[in-house]
């Protein structure tokens, strides 16, 4: 097939599906379809990732929620996304910003024009990305072929977590295949760690048909089930759950998913992950012994930690002395204020570090360290290697 070829390819299938599409001939940018005005392209934060998969075809699920699929053949690579509708807090817009290096008035724009792609469930879509694998690479797949490239995913550690038993639920829960507006409503509720609107939802809900996914019956509901566990740890760890929590737990069930034999025991394992993600997400969004104020605090701190952050400037955010309330966090949290506040930054940097190439000054000054070897040290401190050591070991 000549460049032509795959130009006419990419502008048709993006004409039809109205996913932005680019193609890449030998890793350079060749041409774009449909972009919807995105300037600057999303891509842009995980193309060399992207770019040096070397599968037929593969993934990726950013941690904004948001699908990137990846199809190679010979020399041409085709990437299509984003997909998924982009509902962000205010420090993930300032977060999305600054891996774009734009400002936060000109991300609002583009934010507008990243909803303005067509939103489909993510099986949809890598049923997609299935199709065009089958037309360029003559392979036949299905989903449990497809590989999950996922820059989280992929650094699987083994988990320490007892066995779970799918049996001990009453609740009983359909394969997760439904519609969009279905999925969106889950995975607000396990973002929020909302486990009693969440299990209401599941109770009042008709789930969706199962649709033929995989030649062989107990196959399709694994396929299912790994989807969707992909899709719930991502919304865990947007809620805040610590990536390497998710990930270790994200692993176990879906090790746990193929030594199952039968679908009832697969439907019942899927729900009792679904809470149990949602269920973290709760106990680390809000500590249960905390007071409203406390947990107005920590929510105040997790939405400007690219802003100036201290005692002083909560303090007078809350109408307390300072004083006063650091003893009353440290009395609540058990820890001090100061020391949550460098956590939680060091978890943020801990996911720039992973997920993009930002030099250590950029991303030590967009969470107002107050110099590249103060968040050198401090990061060392709470993770027990420096930040070039991390980002080895993650990429």
């Amino acid at each position: 097939m000549t460049l032509s070829d795959f130009q006419y390819i990419c502008d048709s299938i993006a004409n039809v599906s109205d996913i932005p599409i680019r193609l890449f001939v030998s890793s350079q940018f060749d041409s774009a379809f449909r972009m919807h005005h995105l300037h600057p392209d999303p891509l842009f934060i995980y193309k060399n990732e992207l770019l040096n998969r070397k599968e037929n075809i593969s993934y990726f699920i950013s941690p904004y929620l948001q699908y990137y699929g990846i199809i190679n053949h010979k020399e041409f690579t085709i990437i299509l996304g984003p997909v998924g509708h982009c509902n962000l807090n205010r420090q993930e817009e300032h977060d999305y910003a600054f891996l774009l290096g734009i400002t936060h008035q000109q991300f609002r724009l583009l934010l507008n024009d990243m909803n303005t792609i067509a939103h489909i469930p993510l099986e949809n879509f890598l049923h997609i990305l299935l199709l065009i694998n089958f037309y360029l690479n003559d392979e036949k797949l299905d989903l449990s072929d497809l590989p999950i490239f996922d820059l989280f995913q992929k650094f699987n550690t083994k988990s320490s977590m007892a066995a779970v038993n799918p049996a001990n639920t009453d609740e009983e829960i359909a394969p997760f295949h439904n519609t969009l507006e279905y999925e969106n409503q889950m995975l607000e509720y396990i973002t929020a760690g909302d486990s009693d609107s969440l299990t209401l939802f599941f109770k009042k809900s008709a789930h969706g048909g199962i649709g033929k996914l995989a030649r062989h019956y107990l196959r399709q509901y694994k396929n299912i089930f790994i989807t969707s566990v992909t899709l719930v740890s991502r919304a865990a760890i947007k809620g805040g759950l610590m990536e390497d929590d998710a990930m270790s737990l994200s692993d176990f069930y879906i090790q746990y998913c193929e030594e199952l034999f039968d679908t009832d025991s697969i439907g019942a394992l899927q729900y009792q992950m679904i809470m149990d993600f949602t269920e973290r997400v709760k106990k680390t969004r809000d500590t249960a012994s905390a007071s409203p104020l406390i947990q107005y605090v920590i929510r105040y701190i997790k939405l400007n930690l690219s802003n100036k952050l201290d005692g002083t400037v909560i303090a007078k955010e809350v109408h307390m002395s300072r004083s006063a309330l650091c003893i009353r966090f440290k009395k609540e949290v058990t820890v001090t204020l100061a020391e949550f506040i460098l956590n939680q930054r060091i978890e943020k940097a801990k996911s720039f570090l992973r997920f993009t190439d930002k030099p250590l000054s950029e991303i030590s000054s967009f969470l107002c360290f107050s110099s590249q070897s103060h968040f050198q040290n401090v990061f060392k401190k709470f993770v027990g290697i420096t930040p070039s050591e991390y980002r080895k070991t993650r990429k």
